[in-house]
């Protein structure tokens, strides 16, 4: 058994277009912000960082509200249609360059001219500010990130639907321990320099999985994790960034209070792996 790992507002409604369904709590689009992690001890892989395009300057930002206000539904498809065309790019190659900026050229095809009542001056502002924001969400943008975090909801509801039904074994043999969880197992591939990767039956033929009635059987993007220990448990989803660096890390996790209530973080937490 594996033990567990704990390890403006212009354009803010842009942040969720185009994105496969994920948490809530968590934008679709987002710039990271680096969080301490316990190194875990499996393998992490380290790929060449690209650079970040620009930020809006406050400046820019001002323009945006006092200028582009009455056509910020068009800038908002624009960015919907762009972010589309990037996500069919990357399932093509995640590993070329270029690719937001051929998407970006499918989302401007809708700002070609002013609207009524709007100056071409205006227009022109508004649609170069809209690029520079646009390509950096886009930067950021990768479609591994919410299907990963929807199997991560779908492994908590697993430990939902189990919890409660009598003690689980928590190893093998009579003498083994008991818990509230299902028993953790290694993760699935073993090693990220195996994705993406193509599961079979046998990947998911132990008693952790059989437990939690889990499986994955379409291409895994990412590496996924089940772990307990005692009275806490962890579901985890490892990807190897487009952008570069190390390794994501998502967990999703929760445990037993002292009232034997159970008790589930709402967020997901997002992590560089060291």
């Amino acid at each position: 058994m594996k033990l567990m790992r704990f390890p403006i507002a212009l354009f803010a409604m842009l942040t969720a277009c185009g994105q496969p369904p994920q948490d809530a709590d968590t934008p679709a689009n987002h710039e990271e912000t680096p969080t301490d992690a316990d190194s875990p001890a499996i393998n992490v892989p380290m790929t060449p960082r690209r650079e970040a395009p620009p930020k809006l300057t406050d400046a820019e930002k001002g323009t945006l509200g006092s200028r582009c206000g009455n056509i910020e539904p068009e800038l908002y498809d624009a960015h919907k249609k762009a972010q589309q065309k990037l996500t069919e790019l990357l399932e093509m190659d995640r590993t070329a360059e270029g690719q937001e900026e051929i998407a970006l050229e499918a989302g401007l095809e809708l700002l070609t001219k002013p609207m009524q009542g709007m100056s071409q001056s205006d227009h022109d502002v508004c649609v170069t500010l809209f690029k520079k924001d646009s390509l950096r969400k886009m930067f950021h943008f990768d479609p591994i990130d919410g299907a990963a975090r929807s199997t991560l909801s779908a492994c908590v509801k697993r430990v939902m639907g189990v919890f409660g039904k009598g003690q689980l074994s928590l190893g093998d043999g009579a003498g083994a321990a008991r818990g509230p969880f299902c028993p953790g197992d290694f993760p699935v591939p073993l090693s990220l320099e195996d994705l993406p990767y193509e599961s079979s039956a046998d990947d998911w033929d132990s008693p952790t999985w059989k437990c939690l009635k889990f499986g994955l059987r379409a291409q895994q993007n990412f590496q996924f994790e089940y772990s307990s220990e005692g009275s806490a448990f962890a579901c985890i989803a490892r990807y190897l960034p487009r952008q570069g660096g190390a390794p994501i890390e998502l967990i999703r996790d929760g445990g037993v209070n002292d009232e034997g209530v159970l008790q589930v973080s709402k967020k997901t937490r997002r992590q560089r792996m060291k």
